[in-house]
């Protein structure tokens, strides 16, 4: 299924003794399946879930003994609040886009990306500070 909201058909016309064909663009409203919505939700609990690992990973590094632990549960525990206020935020953003019925893209190419390299930058300033703590 397409989310266009136009469909084509061809139409005959004469032009001279040439028969062409013309796609003539009927517009109608977009229908918004039920599926759609589910799949929203579905990569909302995605992103939450990953944020409830992070935040677990978190918790570990704060009952651990290691050297810096307290720095990587707290860097860890940020991405994991930023994670979760990114999927809410594109979530809201896409329930909005459905019930406007916008046929553009939903996707985000950024968001993802940023988040890797959160996460990234929380393992290398975790590891800067376990090596620098080192005796």
């Amino acid at each position: 299924m397409s989310f266009t909201n136009a469909s084509s058909t061809m139409h005959r016309r004469r032009v001279g003794d040439i028969g062409l064909l013309h796609p003539k663009v009927i517009h109608r409203p977009a229908r918004v399946e039920p599926k759609v919505h589910l799949a929203n939700e579905r990569t909302l609990f995605h992103w939450l879930n990953m944020a409830v690992i992070l935040t677990t990973v978190a918790v570990g590094f704060l009952n651990s003994s290691l050297p810096g632990a307290a720095w990587m549960a707290v860097l860890f525990t940020a991405a994991a609040v930023g994670l979760m206020v990114y999927a809410l935020r594109f979530y809201y953003w896409r329930m909005e886009r459905i019930a406007r019925r916008d046929t553009s893209n939903y996707s985000d190419l950024r968001g993802p990306i940023a988040m890797a390299i959160m996460l990234l930058s929380a393992l290398l300033i975790g590891l800067a500070f376990w090596v620098h703590e080192q005796p």
